[in-house]
């Protein structure tokens, strides 16, 4: 997730205008309007602009998309106050009247190396909601990773000086207690650092950068890197992230390469980097990395209430871009940031956290169900030894109390973890 300007509202008959500069779109339609697909991964510049039939009431101006996923979602989702302990649990043949099951996997699908994983945000522990417990939780959905999110600041886009921030920054102490408690329970760590910007204009956001003394900037930002690598590697982190959306960044493949060397000389386990979910083509230092990372914020329908085989046939034509993508690049594909809010329309624009529909925990469920059964047919058409097209999954999020009354991103005690269970756990 990363910092995110509120588009304007949609409204009936929403219709979508791609400007596309050097970049080739896969355009799927489904009902009204378009969902587009980045064919080459955004490579160039890739502009949205969102139009509306406005109704009365509802006159806005059109607001240019940029494509920004919100991490201060983290915030949002520390807002509501439940009891953790009475949160509903469901079963994984849970499903909404009128639909079947989830369908079952085979047992040999989505074993490792693939990564089953969730994120929780290495934040402010909740107060009777220990990490531990996350932890424990999240294990007994049949998680085989867990992606602690660690954040550290700079002023602004023009500023140079990277650090950690005051009071979301982890402590290093607590954070290797974290850790610790992860592998107690079973979990594999991805460590995933993110740069936050303090204050942001409209349009303004870490995909955006554009530092006034680059030198100075590079310089800052390895610092934070090379700190977290070297934590990584004494606390024996399976996976480590050296960047997340850094859109405007990501053509300066020798700075990238050395960065990426210097890592290596601290931190022995894999490397992966999480490009925007419509720029991952923009990235020019996969090649010095062991995993392709990118988010999966993909907006899957323009309806408030779309169907599952809608949803599903959307996720299914991703999936072939991405698996696609991954075949070209010669890497695994995770996809390390897949979150959807517990809100009506959750499938239409997931990465927005700005937008309060109402709670709905049917919506987020369809959307995971979609993704789940898109990937479900790739694995059984390809069988035991082809895979599906994807090297694994991160699921945002798990931190927060959660239960049906939340509508932010965390699955806690909301119907979606009946998919999970199937998913990950095989159950």
């Amino acid at each position: 997730m990363t910092e995110s300007n509120h588009r304007g509202r949609g409204a009936a008959g929403i219709g979508w205008r791609l400007l596309v500069t050097g970049a080739v779109a896969c355009v799927v339609g489904l009902g009204v309007g378009q969902l587009v697909w980045p064919v080459d991964g955004g490579r160039g510049a890739v502009v949205a602009r969102e139009t509306a039939e406005v109704g009365q009431g509802d006159a806005e101006e059109p607001k240019e998309r940029v494509e920004a996923l919100p991490d201060d979602a983290r915030s949002a989702d520390r807002v509501r106050r439940a009891d953790p302990e009475r949160v509903p649990e469901y079963p994984a043949s849970w499903a909404p009247e009128g639909l079947a099951e989830t369908p079952k996997r085979p047992s040999w699908a989505f074993e490792a190396p693939f990564i089953r994983g969730f994120a929780v945000g290495a934040y402010l522990e909740l107060p009777g909601l220990s990490y531990d417990r996350m932890f424990s939780e999240i294990r007994a959905l049949g998680a085989t990773h867990v992606s602690l999110v660690v954040t550290w600041s700079q002023a602004n886009v023009r500023a140079v000086a990277i650090g950690p921030h005051p009071t979301e920054t982890m402590a290093d102490g607590k954070l290797r207690e974290l850790v610790e408690s992860a592998h107690r329970n079973g979990l594999q760590v991805l460590l995933f650092p993110i740069l936050n910007i303090e204050r942001r204009r409209a349009s303004e956001w870490r995909g955006r950068l554009a530092p006034s003394l680059p030198e100075l900037w590079w310089a800052s930002y390895e610092g934070f890197i090379l700190h977290y690598a070297a934590l990584a590697e004494s606390m024996g982190v399976a996976v480590y992230s050296v960047g997340s959306e850094l859109l405007d960044l990501e053509s300066e493949q020798v700075r990238w390469e050395s960065l990426v060397s210097k890592v290596r000389g601290v931190y022995r386990g894999a490397l992966t980097y999480s490009a925007n979910w419509d720029h991952f083509d923009g990235v020019t230092f996969w090649g010095a990395l062991d995993l392709v990372g990118m988010t999966g914020y993909f907006e899957l329908t323009d309806k408030a209430e779309p169907s599952l085989e809608e949803l599903r046939h959307t996720w299914s034509e991703g999936a072939k871009v991405i698996a696609g993508y991954g075949e070209r690049v010669g890497k695994p594909v995770v996809l390390t940031e897949v979150g959807y809010p517990s809100q009506v329309g959750a499938a239409s624009h997931p990465w927005d956290y700005t937008r309060k529909k109402a709670p709905s925990g049917q919506a987020q469920y369809m959307a995971f169900r979609a993704m789940y059964e898109a990937y479900l047919d790739r694995s059984r058409v390809a069988g035991p030894e082809g895979g599906c097209g994807l090297g694994g999954v991160i699921v945002w999020n798990w931190y927060g109390y959660g239960g049906p009354e939340d509508g932010t991103y965390t699955l806690r005690g909301k119907p979606a973890t009946a998919v999970m269970k199937r998913w990950f756990a095989g159950e």
